[in-house]
């Protein structure tokens, strides 16, 4: 059970973009968080457009340096779906509070909180008697054939190293703490986080992994080979991604679907798990959650009838 050393008084309220339900749900949560003695946190878009709130809730200035939101920050309470979380985690690149998810949008694999439950579900988060999911993070940057880094960039699901706007295949090579394993011949390369293993990564074939299990995904997208499968490697890894020198064509990298960067032939992506993971607070548990999530958003081993028991004669 998670506990407060003292008590909360700032949350970030996050909610789905252009959605008229969630900034309905918005204005709700930040009622509530008032009632409780927690100022509400907004975005400065957010802050700007509703000019109702400002007189009870705080935002900051993204272009100040001098401003770190996770040194004010409590909780974070999501209305939206999983795109959602996954815009917040880019306020907090290292420790990030836990995240309480409404579910509000298509899917909800990660949001497992009904916003029926809100003033419920804050009442006991504020009170600090939750459990909690550490959903590992992955930290990715792209190494120049010069040798030149990029900064590096945190994902929760997935990142990316495909053909991209080029309808034919890449070569890649792919190395694991060093040590070159296999060149690759496919449409790309997926390295997911558990949480991502049940994204993009199950959509091409890997493995659906537990958020509770210390891995990093990797997994070919239509290899030109049978025998190339998914595999799911250590935590503890560092795997480096070459679009090599002599290969017919450069190669795309993305990180969770954003920052679309061209690899020319000798650039290299590496990755890692991040040691900075995403708490989400869970519903009921990490393992009833996660099966609720995989047997009712995805359909994992749903049939369309039970075999019909066995007549005994009597």
């Amino acid at each position: 059970k998670f506990s407060w050393l003292e008590a909360p008084r700032n949350a970030l309220v996050v909610k789905k973009i252009h959605d008229a339900a969630a900034a309905e749900m918005m204005i709700r949560a930040t009622r509530v968080l008032k009632s409780k003695g927690v100022t509400a946190w907004l975005e400065r878009a957010v802050w700007d457009e509703f000019a109702e709130l400002q007189g009870d809730c705080q935002t900051w200035d993204a272009g100040d340096a001098s401003f770190h939101l996770d040194e004010i920050i409590d909780f974070i309470v999501v209305l939206g779906g999983d795109g959602t979380i996954l815009w917040a985690s880019k306020y907090f690149p290292k420790a990030m509070p836990p995240v309480v998810p409404f579910a509000m949008g298509s899917l909800g694999f990660l949001t497992s909180h009904r916003v029926d439950d809100m003033e419920k579900k804050l009442a006991v988060v504020m009170q600090g008697d939750f459990t909690i999911s550490m959903r590992s993070r992955l930290v990715a940057k792209v190494v120049s054939a010069e040798g030149v880094s990029s900064q590096w960039r945190y994902v929760l699901n997935e990142v990316l190293i495909d053909r991209g706007p080029k309808p034919v295949m890449v070569e890649l090579d792919i190395a694991v703490d060093g040590y070159h394993v296999t060149k690759v011949a496919a449409d790309g390369v997926i390295l997911s986080s558990p949480t991502g293993s049940t994204a993009y990564s199950l959509a091409a074939g890997g493995s659906m992994v537990h958020p509770g299990v210390p891995a990093l995904c990797v997994t070919p997208i239509c290899p030109h080979s049978l025998s190339f499968r998914p595999i799911v490697l250590p935590d503890s890894v560092v795997v480096t991604i070459t679009c090599p020198r002599d290969a017919r064509n450069t190669a795309w990298a993305a990180f969770d679907g954003k920052f679309q960067t061209e690899l020319a032939r000798g650039d290299a992506v590496v990755v890692r798990v991040a040691g900075f993971p995403v708490p989400s607070v869970c519903n009921a548990s990490e393992n009833n959650d996660w099966f609720a999530a995989v047997k009712q958003g995805l359909l994992w081993n749903a049939r369309g009838a039970d075999q019909k028991p066995i007549e005994r004669k009597t």
